[in-house]
């Protein structure tokens, strides 16, 4: 008898411990779905949160892929149906999007009997450094029914949520800007529009920015329009201010620069003989500058800017008096994160 009682309690335990990871307890982990990521970093992210939902021991992840195949399945009726039809209670899905210079996840655990959702939570990154920890706190938001904000824990800090709110994110750019310049008051020798090449760089913090560049202005023919001239632009400075905060940002913008410039004209007088007189000048002077204009796609790594200017040369030319005149110029510029 004591060994049967032996070997029946033997028998009970161990169905108990099956029991734990009978199907109820096993969901059905589906791939997550990328935006503007790459396949290689949701393969990272997806080994991140199975070893970390493992490690709570409330759920054991079951792999999709080795259970119904290859799917783009994502949305809870779906995959609902494909963990019912294989025999799981729950299933979980989820999503990794990267909004300009955020990584936001987000996990869902579904009832795939009623097709609903049990849990939902994300999590935000400022930088794939900090991934593994929003990813182990959904682990465990998930596995306790908790949201992420009450997951925080020594070692399970993001480094933004560490940091002391001393300085806002900031972003630096470069760029080559191209576009037009139309002259204003028969300024630069009567050259009415020159050609625009700059190279800049542009600090954004999250409602200004301040810019430098550096370029070159030139255009005209003594043949066409009687007059030539070339701008070089030393430095400009410039501070703007952004009015929105998304991917349609207008601004408004003004500064000073240094602008080395030399003016052609052609006079041509008739007076029973052609005579031609060509005039140069040249010279050095401060510039304003006052404009405005449209970042588009603010919030992504790449970005569409245009800008709108007009420039007054401080520096009193004998062919055309001081330089000014209206400046178009647009480029397309790919930003990091400044720490």
């Amino acid at each position: 008898m004591t060994k049967l009682y032996r070997v029946s309690l033997f028998i009970v335990l161990l169905l108990v411990a099956t029991g734990s990871l009978s199907a109820a307890d096993r969901v059905l982990l589906f791939r997550f779905k990328g935006v503007g990521v790459d396949e290689e970093l949701i393969d990272a992210v997806m080994l991140v949160f199975q070893g970390a939902l493992e490690q709570e021991g409330k759920y054991i992840p079951v792999n999709a892929f080795d259970v119904v195949g290859y799917t783009d399945c994502s949305d809870v009726s779906c995959t609902a149906a494909l963990a019912r039809e294989a025999g799981y209670a729950r299933a979980i899905t989820g999503t990794l999007t990267r909004l300009g210079y955020k990584l936001i996840i987000m996990v869902q655990l579904v009832d795939a009997g009623s097709e609903s959702i049990i849990f939902s939570d994300d999590g935000v990154s400022l930088d794939e450094e900090d991934l593994d920890i929003v990813l182990k706190r959904l682990a465990i938001g998930l596995s306790e029914g908790r949201k992420i904000e009450s997951t925080a824990e020594i070692g399970l800090i993001t480094e933004e949520e560490a940091e002391e709110p001393r300085r806002r994110s900031s972003y630096s750019s470069r760029s080559l800007r191209a576009g037009f310049m139309w002259t204003a008051n028969g300024s630069m020798g009567g050259d009415i529009r020159l050609i625009v090449l700059d190279l800049a760089y542009q600090h954004d913090t999250r409602d200004f920015f301040l810019s430098g560049r550096s370029g070159i202005r030139w255009g005209g023919s003594m043949n066409e329009d009687g007059g030539s001239a070339i701008d070089i632009a030393l430095l400009d400075a410039k501070i703007g201010r952004y009015f929105s905060r998304g991917d349609f940002a207008p601004f408004l913008s003004a500064g000073v620069g240094v602008h080395w410039i030399r003016a052609k004209e052609r006079i041509v007088e008739i007076n029973g003989d052609i005579l031609v007189n060509d005039r140069a000048d040249s010279g050095m002077g401060l510039a304003l500058i006052a404009g405005g204009g449209i970042t588009v796609f603010r919030t992504y790594n790449f970005q569409f800017q245009l800008d709108a200017e007009y420039i007054y040369v401080l520096e009193d030319l004998a062919v055309g008096g001081n330089p000014q005149g209206f400046m178009f110029t647009f480029c397309i510029k790919q930003s990091k994160r400044y720490d």
